[in-house]
């Protein structure tokens, strides 16, 4: 069942009801509409679009590059992404290919020019890799308890980005460069029980760009 999971997410991610993002949402994410009453008056309502970005990411957790697809709730303050990551066997000798599910909270930005702001974030994320010998569960000719299973991990991280507004783009809203610091469930775990690794090395560093993708207004 567990092998499933994201393709679960990826069909509840990709048809999201638009009521889970009408609450708090700002004024940027929004879509001015003008109706007719059936008397001939005209009236302006609000309709939420749904905020959809995709990112580019180099380096990290989830291979050597990843490209993702993203959705932003409550005003911009909590985002969720479906990734995908690929590692090339010239890199570590094995080819990896590995999906995840990327929850991150935005902290307060921090306004630099009227189009340009920066912010930091903090999240988690959960990862399912494709190679050799990886499983969710034990093979049945293995003792219990013989290997832990190795295909789903589970990964922290801080960051900090950079956002410009792009009013006079056709397609994006903005566009944004990050940098993260992350660590995977496992290192920590090994370096919390031995000595043998260093505090530096539980930490991965990685770059990316994100781009908000301008929606047309929503017609009924």
């Amino acid at each position: 069942m567990k092998n499933y999971i994201f393709v679960i997410v990826l069909v509840f991610f990709t048809f999201l009801p638009e009521t889970l993002l009408a609450a708090d949402i700002s004024d940027s994410d929004t879509e001015n509409n003008t109706e007719t009453e059936n008397d001939g008056s005209d009236i302006l309502i609000n309709r939420p679009r749904r905020p959809t970005s995709i990112s580019f990411q180099y380096a990290g957790n989830l291979g050597l590059f990843s490209v993702g697809y993203g959705k932003s709730f409550f005003n911009d303050h909590l985002s969720l992404s479906l990734i995908y990551g690929y590692l090339p066997s010239s890199v570590n000798n094995v080819e990896v290919s590995t999906f995840a599910f990327k929850p991150l909270y935005n902290l307060k930005p921090l306004k630099i020019t009227d189009n340009s702001y920066i912010n930091g974030y903090v999240g988690a994320c959960m990862l399912r890799g494709f190679t050799h010998n990886t499983f969710v569960k034990l093979a049945g000719y293995y003792t219990k308890g013989y290997y832990q299973p190795n295909a789903i991990h589970y990964t922290f991280y801080v960051g900090a980005k950079y956002k410009h507004l792009t009013p006079k783009s056709i397609l994006f809203n903005n566009v944004s460069t990050f940098c993260e610091l992350g660590t995977v469930e496992y290192l920590v775990w090994y370096g919390l029980k031995t000595r043998y690794i260093d505090f530096s090395d539980l930490w991965n560093l990685s770059f990316g760009f994100n781009f908000d993708i301008k929606r047309k207004p929503k017609n009924n």
